[in-house]
């Protein structure tokens, strides 16, 4: 709900996690504008992606996105590990499941499409951020400095936020687990 207090909201990174903040902060009336460090729109970042059905709903209702248009489908879950000795890979799991993958590229594009360009800056690596009363002052390494009620930082393994958030946070790769996940809000509690 907006409120008086807060109207002008700036994001931080434009790929997928930005886009969809600044399309759901949109959608719920916050005036909303996304700045991106890369010189350009994004382009070959990425990979496939397992679109879950709880994930692949929320992009439809509020971003109005058809995964008909964007995804394939396939109806076996299956992991492979590496052959001990031989060349190939073995099957180390596998089940029938129906699953939707996306490329990167076309969630993105997808995404973006839905958002307003005129309010997508490129180019643009935030590099600071100060509060002044009841707003944040937010510069850029190109000089530009804009001013916003609220910033939201979706900027990455990089984040500027998190360093300013969280300075003493060092960053250790400990492997993957899980590519994505998400959580039932009832199941939070």
């Amino acid at each position: 709900q907006m409120t008086p207090a807060l109207r002008d909201i700036i994001v931080i990174g434009g790929s997928h996690a930005g886009l969809f903040a600044a399309l759901a902060l949109r959608d719920a009336g916050f005036d909303v504008r996304v700045f991106e460090r890369a010189p350009e729109v994004l382009k070959g970042y990425g990979a496939g992606i397992r679109v879950q059905p709880l994930l692949a709903e929320m992009l439809r209702r509020e971003a109005g996105i058809d995964f008909g248009q964007v995804a394939t489908r396939t109806h076996i879950d299956r992991h492979l590990a590496p052959r001990r000795s031989a060349t190939g890979n073995r099957i180390v799991f596998e089940q029938s499941e129906d699953g939707q993958f996306a490329s990167w590229g076309s969630l993105y594009r997808a995404l973006l499409g839905k958002f307003d360009m005129a309010r997508y800056h490129c180019g643009e690596a935030c590099v600071g951020t100060t509060e002044r009363r009841d707003k944040v002052e937010v510069r850029f390494a190109s000089g530009r400095t804009e001013t916003a009620d609220l910033v939201v930082f979706a900027d990455g393994i990089a984040s500027t936020g998190r360093r300013r958030l969280n300075p003493a946070a060092r960053m250790l790769y400990s492997g993957y687990v899980a590519w994505r996940g998400l959580v039932a809000q009832a199941a939070l509690g």
